[in-house]
């Protein structure tokens, strides 16, 4: 807007005054939209996920002030040629984007019918998405940590440790007969219990060294590899394995046998499938011990299982809250609860149109692909701001909706574009990123960033077509 002011007035001042009057509202608007779609991971309760979007938030509005202060200044100070217009890319451009709008204008229903089957398409494909964490997929399958997996699977029995404490709440209450037999029950059920295809691999506490022992104290009869029946035994046993020099009940009991623990490992796989199965196992725990002692349990899997569930539950309250106040600011911005209802179709059709292709691709949410649909949506609606503000204005110059469309992409099409191009350029560079997430997190930002182009200079055409077709101002 300033370079066209400039080449028709040749007035620095009056071009940067125009071309703020002309953009200084929407992009004052689409600046908020983007902070409110970043802000919208504030509500979360996992630090770094709430610190990316108070951070970004407060970038984005620096940067607006910096537009519309900093850069009118600098443009005060530069020495502008004004036969520089841009050259031959400007007006090909410019000419695709016109002929969009034709296109849209005049097979509307073609347009709408066209959007409308890729979006059912794309429920469906949304549909088959899962939730799912497995940082050991964002590496390459040759690099150092999946080996290393590979390694503690094999060789060591698995690479998650599940551990559970026994607390008798009484001194001495391990030293019981009746509940290292149930502990000898929870081993065997550790590795037998399967749920959500996870099945551990081993499990050892203070029952195996009571039964050892006594197996040696009896001639090594393999019928003496069980439990002693009485409790006087155990505690006999015990104590002739601490007198020859036995250290290893330290890191299966505490110090003085109230609390037993059971240490169990599995294989490594997605913690949400961990999850649901942590979930029936511990049923399955609780019910075998009885009233015998308290169970509960701990271990990795359990800090990380919270952590993912919570992401995924807040970030579904931050698409919903970014959503709802984003088509508030549109329906009061342009004046017209229709309207701005109207606008939030190409807004929101395009993640869902992402989200779709994700399905397609294998990809998968997971803690870094769930932050797309909040990120995108404070991104695609700054294009659709910018195309509705130009809109309303041409329309109220010209009486006529499709005229306004047309000059609404001669007059600011370029910029939409480019903008567009800008994004997709710098979210797609993530996808150079030899960590998958990392590369699917950008690639999937930028496929949306452009469909939000495509939406907003062909699919919201049409629908104002069919919302202005027989409206004329007087």
């Amino acid at each position: 807007h300033f370079y066209r002011q400039y080449e028709e007035h040749q007035n620095k001042k009056l071009a940067i005054e125009q071309a703020l009057s002309h953009t200084g509202m929407p992009m004052m608007l689409t600046s908020l939209t983007t902070a409110v779609g970043m802000l919208s991971f504030a509500i979360t309760e996992i630090v770094p996920i709430r610190s990316l979007g108070l951070f970004a938030a407060g970038g984005v509005l620096i940067v607006w002030f910096y537009t519309i202060v900093l850069l009118p200044a600098l443009l005060t100070l530069i020495t502008i040629n004004p036969a520089n217009k841009g050259g031959s890319m400007l007006k090909i451009s410019q000419g695709v984007l016109t002929r969009c709008g034709k296109l849209a204008w005049g097979h509307p229903y073609k347009v709408i019918g066209f959007f409308s089957v890729l979006l059912f398409l794309s429920i469906i494909a949304v549909s088959q998405l899962r939730f799912e964490h497995d940082p050991v997929k964002w590496f390459a399958d040759d690099s150092e940590l999946p080996q290393s997996i590979a390694l503690l699977n094999n060789e060591f029995h698995g690479a998650i440790a599940v551990e559970v404490l026994v607390d008798t709440g009484k001194e001495g209450g391990v030293k019981s007969s009746a509940l290292l037999k149930k502990l000898d029950e929870v081993n065997a059920l550790a590795t037998s219990f399967t749920a959500e295809g996870v099945q551990l691999q081993s499990s050892r506490s203070i029952v195996d060294t009571i039964k050892q022992v006594h197996l040696s104290l009896n001639g090594n009869d393999v019928n003496y590899f069980t439990v002693p029946d009485s409790d006087e035994l155990v505690a006999q046993e015990i104590l002739l394995f601490e007198m020859s020099g036995g250290d290893d009940l330290h890191t299966q009991v505490n110090s003085d046998f109230s609390i037993a623990r059971v240490t169990m490992l599995g294989p490594w796989r997605d913690i949400i499938d961990y999850s649901e199965f942590l979930d029936q196992f511990e049923i399955e725990i609780q019910n075998l011990v009885g009233d015998l002692a308290d169970v509960s349990f701990t271990g990795i899997i359990y800090l990380m299982s919270p952590m993912q569930k919570l992401a995924m539950n807040t970030m579904v309250n931050s698409y919903l809250s970014a959503t709802v106040v984003i088509t508030i600011m549109m329906i009061l911005m342009i004046g017209s609860l229709r309207l701005g209802l109207l606008s939030m179709i190409p807004n929101l059709l395009p993640i869902i149109l992402g989200m779709g292709f994700m399905s397609i691709a294998s990809m998968a949410l997971d803690m870094y692909t769930i932050l797309i649909g909040s990120i995108a949506i404070g991104l695609v609606v700054d294009d659709t701001v910018h195309f509705i503000h130009g809109f309303q204005y041409n329309y109220e110059k010209t009486g006529s909706a499709e005229k306004a469309i047309i000059e609404t992409l001669d007059s600011t099409g370029n910029a939409l574009l480019f903008t567009s191009v800008l994004l997709f350029g710098g979210f797609m560079t993530y996808s150079l990123s030899s960590m998958v997430n990392i590369s699917d997190f950008g690639f999937i930002l930028g496929v949306i960033v452009s469909l939000a182009l495509i939406a907003d200079i062909i699919l919201l055409p049409a629908l104002l077509r069919l919302m202005y077709a027989n409206k004329r101002l007087k």
